[in-house]
């Protein structure tokens, strides 16, 4: 009997261990949906309680209850964001509009796109204003690829979260070396 006993603790005690397991291994996803479930629950109890205060001059419990319940709710809201916050990727935290902006900065840094519209922008200008000299040709025929540029380096300094930064990076370096290899390329 006492073999018996012993393996009925066993296998009780495996059984309370893999519930905790199941409880430490709930996704994230999960954690966040209880959260929000104790959170509403919270939520209605202090709504009770203030209801029933100012209609009929009754508290439902003590003051260091709301208290308590208002701590929870406080903490609970905190856990939330931090499980939510790791959930997210480093690709999550680059929005839609910088990926866009990195597409068509790369593409507009193309030789053949590149080269036309400067062009055309060089052209446009002298058009408008006499130039005369070739520093100022060359110099107008560079200013729409630094300007490209330095938008980009721009909004690298200015951005504070770090998954952005490399982003921005990655994409100033791929306008450095297509712009390098467009001068090159136009210069010789």
């Amino acid at each position: 009997m006492d073999k018996k006993d012993e393996n009925l603790e066993r296998v009780y005690d495996i059984e309370l261990d893999s519930e905790e397991e199941n409880n430490y291994n709930l996704s994230i996803q999960e954690q966040v949906y209880e959260i929000d479930i104790r959170l509403q629950e919270i939520d209605a109890q202090i709504e009770l309680y203030e209801e029933m205060l100012y209609q009929k001059d009754e508290k439902i419990f003590e003051d260091e209850k709301l208290m308590e319940l208002k701590q929870e709710y406080k903490d609970l809201r905190m856990k939330k964001k931090e499980l939510q916050k790791s959930t997210k990727g480093k690709w999550d935290q680059i929005p839609i509009w910088l990926f866009i902006y990195g597409i068509f900065q790369i593409l507009f840094s193309l030789l053949f796109i590149m080269v036309p519209v400067s062009l055309s922008f060089v052209k446009w200008i002298s058009s408008n204003v006499k130039v005369t000299s070739e520093f100022w040709v060359t110099t107008l025929f560079l200013l729409i690829p630094l300007i490209c540029l330095l938008a980009t380096g721009l909004l690298l300094i200015f951005q504070k979260n770090k998954p952005r930064k490399i982003f921005l990076l990655v994409i100033l370096g791929f306008q450095v070396i297509e712009t390098t290899i467009n001068l090159i390329v136009m210069y010789k």
